[in-house]
């Protein structure tokens, strides 16, 4: 009868075996989709609510027109927000690839006191939420508790040492420890 012949021609082992690579390419580009798709939310959450010493990674041809041809992506650090104004240190230095940006991320390299430019470009914040929009912000990281990838982003400095000679030294060096202290 039919039946018995179709059962027999289309079991569900049959159909398993010879489409499972494709249900797998599937299952895995959907997964694929949804990271970058996550990627994309994080990064425009980060950008509509920048806070101090978030690292961006920019594609530094959207930011200007006169550049060198190794001169395409660049890290910049929030160096302060003020009110409505986003202020923004340059690194000094340019890569050829946005890896080899993110590897300077990865490594700690951006803590080296020189590292950025002292000039400071100020922003609103509807410009720098235009920056995502344009596609100049690549790639934001934010660090936790003063760490980015295991590496101390602002290098703490030492606390000075307490003169007993002089009043209220003591007292001073104990009220900048409580400020340095992190509770979080």
């Amino acid at each position: 009868t039919k039946s018995q012949i179709a059962k027999s021609v289309f079991r569900l082992h049959h159909f398993l075996s010879k489409f499972a690579g494709f249900i797998l390419a599937v299952v895995f580009a959907c997964y694929l989709a949804m990271q970058f798709s996550n990627k994309e939310k994080q990064i425009d959450e980060l950008v509509n609510a920048p806070k101090v010493n978030d690292f961006i990674i920019f594609d530094y041809r959207i930011l200007s027109d006169i550049h060198r041809p190794n001169e395409k992506y660049m890290i910049a650090k929030v160096a302060d927000i003020t009110g409505n104004i986003v202020s923004l240190a340059y690194g000094n230095y340019f890569y050829a690839r946005q890896s080899y940006a993110e590897n300077n991320l990865t490594m700690g390299r951006t803590t080296h006191f020189d590292y950025f430019q002292r000039k400071r470009r100020d922003f609103t914040l509807q410009e720098y939420q235009n920056l995502r929009t344009q596609g100049a912000i690549l790639k934001i990281e934010r660090p936790i508790n003063n760490m980015l990838h295991g590496k101390l982003v602002v290098e703490k400095r030492a606390l000075p040492k307490a003169d007993p000679l002089i009043p209220g030294s003591i007292e001073n060096v104990k009220g900048l420890a409580y400020q340095n202290a992190s509770y979080q």
